[in-house]
């Protein structure tokens, strides 16, 4: 029975909804049909729905009872049709969940920036507006006109800024700083790049599934996203004692600098000066951390170290006592947590936050109010390439993992085409992120855990992931607040998000075993791109020294190819691609594999000579 609140509103006539499943035949209902349903069930059912928003919502007092173990809601399908407000609810957990993602590069980005905090404020809003948008592209499944194909994935699928290209984009701003361009004319260098390269993987989506993943098995995908997250904690550490500038820093600016030949010591008691039998030196000057509001302090005070550990503890408390909404938008949550605690504590009478940044914001803002001179830097292009292929296959992961949680079949026709439009979708979506100011965008994994978890894999959600992520990336004040958080604070949330990549990459990488060769592969790229992450001057000091004889273009390829071996991600996906081109494949482990897949250790002494002699033989 209609609720009286329906009777006499026309429901709309012409406007059919594409719900045409995989194979092409009709399994939906048109908005007529669904408007009817609405009107039958009343319109408590419409806002509301029969959703358990204690299972949601409600925090667990007992942690280990069997009761929360059991309890479990209903479960939407990606077709279904969810309440208003259990939409709306499960939209914001989803975009909560993302939005820790979503703020991070842009605010390291900006670190090599000068302080210009509405530039700050305006590239955050830029990438939730950005993210917001192609979200609702790569939810949509838009049908290109006359073929089989699709532009999107067509589930639950989220975009969000890419972390794999932040390492890229700091040095490249850091080298067209050092060389007296601005900052603008780098950021801008590396959209013009990403922007362009981003066709190379528009051309990898019309590749098949099954190539990519022979192309770029599991452990060079591993292994390159482990290595990103490792070098990006690097980061995160740093503002976590305080800030990067103070950080690099610490010992202060050396080597000192060198006053006279002949020094000089006074005593105060006789009034003589002594001669000393050593040159002077300056004091080294050691700089405190700023973007702390109004505390500044040395690198590695216990007052920044402390408040950033009040975001790990809430961290943690919430993973422990949480509910699954709780758990879900944990890092943000934990962050708001610290921003908390710094607001109402203050050192020696001085606050942690600046809050001029957030009243000189203006109260709403769209793309391009700043603009950035694009252009196409040549040593960048190779790493960015590295990059897309990352995104590609990574995308791949994903969008299985949310077939998964949405008990979608994740093989067949409908898959590839699932893969093939998100793959699509990531392209197109990323050239839009550069033309629109931001760094590529990328399909990411932080909802799949909560689509499981809640049980919602409905696409309804989708489009209030893309209200709350616009609607947070147009007030600009949102934005403002984000470039206020002190850096401490930051660094506490940041570090263990990337901490989390690494994490990512290493399940990536054992996902299909690791067999010897794989594991030599592993071994040979990770030695490679930790060790340039920890020491990067191993490449940038002396490698390949620059003579006032060379040219242009030798200069240019030189430059390219030391940002690759000083990007520990570069060189690792680089040395893991060439040997698994170049190792042959062990007989053994063909043997191994198929004995694991029926219960069986080791190898039967028959085999193990069989195996012998294959490998002997040469073949």
């Amino acid at each position: 029975m209609a609720s009286e609140g329906t009777k006499g509103i026309p429901p709309p006539q012409d406007w059919v909804e594409d719900n045409r499943s995989d194979d092409g035949s009709e399994d939906g209902m048109t908005l007529r049909e669904k408007w009817e349903d609405i009107r039958s069930k009343g319109m408590k059912d419409f806002l509301l729905g029969d959703y358990d928003y204690n299972f949601l919502c409600m925090p667990r007092l007992l942690p280990y009872s069997k009761k929360h173990r059991s309890t479990v809601p209903p479960f939407f399908a990606r077709r279904d049709r969810v309440a208003l407000l259990v939409m709306l609810v499960m939209g914001l957990q989803h975009a909560m969940a993302m939005m820790g993602g979503i703020i991070t590069p842009p605010l390291l980005v900006y670190n090599e920036s000068p302080k210009n905090t509405n530039k700050a404020q305006y590239l955050i809003s830029a990438s939730l507006i950005v993210c917001g948008l192609t979200t609702l592209v790569q939810i949509s499944r838009i049908r290109i006109w006359g073929t089989k194909f699709q532009i999107g994935s067509g589930l639950l699928s989220v975009m969000g800024v890419s972390f794999t290209f932040l390492s890229i984009s700091q040095s490249v701003i850091a080298t067209f700083v050092a060389e007296g361009k601005s900052w603008n004319e780098g950021y801008g260098a590396c959209l013009g790049t990403y922007c362009v390269c981003a066709l190379f993987e528009f051309g990898l989506a019309w590749l098949p599934p099954k190539v990519l993943r022979k192309l770029f098995p599991p452990v060079i995908c591993g292994v390159t996203v482990f290595l990103i997250g490792m070098g990006l904690c690097g980061s995160g550490m740093k503002n976590w004692g305080g800030g990067s500038f103070c950080a690099s820093y610490y010992l202060g600016y050396l080597p000192a600098t060198k006053v006279a030949d002949t020094c000089y010591t006074f005593n105060s008691t006789s009034g003589a000066y002594t001669k000393l039998a050593i040159p002077c030196y300056q004091k080294p000057f050691i700089p405190t951390c700023s973007s702390n509001g109004n505390v500044f302090l040395v690198f590695g005070s216990g007052q920044y170290v402390g408040m950033g550990l009040t975001v790990v503890v809430f961290m943690i408390g919430l993973e422990i006592f949480g509910s699954p909404f709780l758990k879900n938008c944990a890092v943000l949550l934990s962050l708001f947590f610290g921003c908390f605690i710094s607001g109402v504590v203050k050192s020696k009478g001085q606050s942690y936050w600046d809050r001029g940044i957030i009243n000189r914001a203006p109260g709403i803002t769209f793309l391009w109010v700043h603009r950035f001179p694009l252009k196409v830097y040549g040593p960048a292009v190779l790493p960015a390439l590295i990059c897309y292929i990352i995104l590609a296959v990574e995308a791949i992961g994903d969008i299985t993992a949310t077939e998964e949680g949405g008990r979608e079949p994740t093989e067949g026709p409908a898959h590839d085409r699932h893969v093939k439009g998100g793959i699509l979708s990531d392209s197109l979506n990323a050239m839009f992120s550069c033309l629109a100011t931001t760094t590529p965008c990328t399909t990411y994994a932080q909802n799949n855990g909560i689509i499981v978890l809640t049980r919602c894999a409905s696409r309804q959600v989708g489009y209030a992931v893309v209200f709350w992520l616009l609607l947070s990336g147009i007030i600009a004040k949102f934005g403002a607040f984000f470039v206020a958080i002190p850096n401490c604070v930051l660094g506490g949330m940041t570090t263990f998000l990337f901490a989390n990549v690494c994490v990512s990459g290493i399940k990536v990488m054992v996902s299909a075993g690791l067999p010897r060769r794989e594991r030599f592969i592993a071994m040979v790229s990770l030695a490679f791109g930790i060790g340039v992450d920890l020491a990067p001057q191993w490449a940038t000091n002396n490698l390949w020294p620059v003579h006032s004889y060379t040219s242009k273009t030798v200069k240019g390829l030189r430059d390219g190819i030391i940002l690759i071996l000083s990007t520990g991600f570069c060189f690792g996906a680089v040395v893991a691609m060439i040997l698994n081109s170049i190792l042959p494949s062990e007989a053994v482990e063909a043997v191994e594999v198929s004995n694991s897949k029926h219960g069986k250790v080791g190898l039967p002494d028959a085999e193990k000579g069989a195996a012998v002699a294959i490998m002997a033989s040469g073949h």
